[in-house]
């Protein structure tokens, strides 16, 4: 039970002032509340609830609330300026509760409406400092593209330079040229022009050219390749032998396991190989435990195909037809699912052995299933139907109401629509 701690308070025109008793109290553990019209003060295990007489200003910014030296004092600015007299209320219990729930619904406006002020700012200022950081790395990058045009631009200077001195270099260190005078030009021997060589007449024969004695590329030149000893390796027959397997269809890690019990609905034939071992891919059970295994993965197709195959061996499996059934609901293939649905009823009302107390469960889901395949074709009278069965034998199965409680409407909707009027 919580404890009330003591108070004493002071007011004026404008504001109120109340001084709580608060024994070790300190600011990280004093809970403090204030709407327009309820405060409340609460510091394990002390628990302090006010009806104020009048409302008090709970936005105005020099409201103040100083905890320390055993108390808390509180101060607030009166919405009207006014002498209350009196701190708290004299209302009635109905009156004070029905204000104290609007303060305090108006404080939880107040406050999400300035928890999305601030979290629109915080948006807001986020956006600001992204764009500012862009803008920065915008000028960052533009200055260190002039920088790099200007420093590629000197070196291209630098170079004309060199190449403009070296250039100059060369052209002065050329020897000067003169021009021969006219007396020079006279002393210079005169030269005869020279004849062209006549070309050979047709019947003049070319020279000899020498040929080779001997054609060094000749195929049938005797060449001596280096030989190779060759040193003789011993051979041997090394005999393995290999774990047989117990089951020769499987896989190696499967062959371990123990071999899989017999169905309790009935025990099947064994199909056998030629070489007399049990075909265990052709068996009922180990046929329907894959089909289980490709539903748990959700390869309904493939768990469709596992059924179908264990039904082959073994017609008189129910399990594997009521699981097929369920694989033809998750494929929307309503027909095929209501079809095994029956078979699976029509069986189970034969006195289809089954495990003791299962009988009921298997009848109400199955009933259930049949329904769902209904409700796809649009037969919802039918589902009505079948629900209704379900749920007299298992009364307790919250959802099959709900579900039966829907296609009622759905039925209802249904008469409302065929009854109506046309336009």
């Amino acid at each position: 039970m919580p404890l009330t701690p003591s108070y004493t308070w002071q007011e004026t025109e404008s504001s109120v002032a109340i001084e709580v008793s608060l024994p070790r109290a300190k600011a990280e553990q004093v809970d403090v509340l204030a709407t327009q019209y309820f405060i409340k003060i609460n510091f394990p295990p002390y628990l302090l609830n006010l009806d104020l007489h009048d409302a008090i200003n709970c936005e105005d910014v020099t409201n103040t609330a100083r905890i320390g030296d055993n108390k808390a004092v509180l101060e607030f600015k009166k919405a009207t300026p006014a002498i209350w007299g009196t701190l708290v209320s004299k209302l009635g219990k109905d009156e004070l509760k029905r204000r104290r729930d609007q303060s305090i619904q108006a404080h939880e406006e107040r406050l999400s409406a300035a928890r999305e002020v601030m979290k629109s700012k915080k948006i807001q200022d986020d956006r600001h400092a992204l764009q500012e950081q862009m803008r920065l790395e915008q000028e960052q990058r533009e200055l260190l593209e002039r920088k790099k045009e200007e420093e590629k631009l000197r070196a291209q200077q630098d170079i004309f330079a060199l190449t403009t001195k070296a250039f100059a270099d060369e052209v002065d260190d050329l020897p000067a040229t003169t021009e021969a005078s006219d007396d020079e030009v006279d002393d210079l021997p005169v030269v005869a022009p020279i004849a062209p060589t006549p070309l050979p007449a047709d019947d003049v024969k070319p020279p000899h050219i020498l040929k080779p004695t001997s054609d060094i590329f000749d195929a049938t030149t005797d060449v001596q390749e280096p030989t190779v000893p060759v040193i003789p390796v011993k051979t041997s027959v090394v005999k393995m032998s290999f774990t047989a397997k117990k089951f020769p269809n499987m896989a190696a890690r499967e062959t371990q396991e123990a071999e899989p019990p017999v169905p309790k609905t009935k025990e099947a034939p064994k199909a056998l190989t030629a070489e007399g071992e049990e075909d265990v891919e052709t068996n009922a059970l180990w046929l329907k435990e894959k089909g289980d295994q490709f539903y748990k993965h959700k390869d309904f197709k493939a768990a469709v195909n596992a059924y179908t195959a264990a039904l082959q061996r073994d017609p008189l499996h129910l399990s594997a037809l009521s699981n097929r059934s369920a694989c033809y609901l998750q494929l929307l293939q309503y027909p095929d699912c209501i079809e095994d649905c029956t078979t699976v009823l029509s069986r189970i009302q034969a006195n289809e052995p089954l495990p003791t107390g299962q009988q009921v469960k298997w009848e109400s889901v199955t009933l259930a299933r049949r329904a769902a395949a209904y409700c796809g074709l649009g037969s919802m009278e039918k589902a009505r139907m079948d629900l209704e069965r379900a749920l007299s034998l298992d009364s307790s199965n919250e959802k099959l109401r709900e579900d039966l409680a829907s296609v009622t409407r759905a039925c209802l909707a249904i008469d409302e629509q065929t009854c109506a009027p046309s336009s």
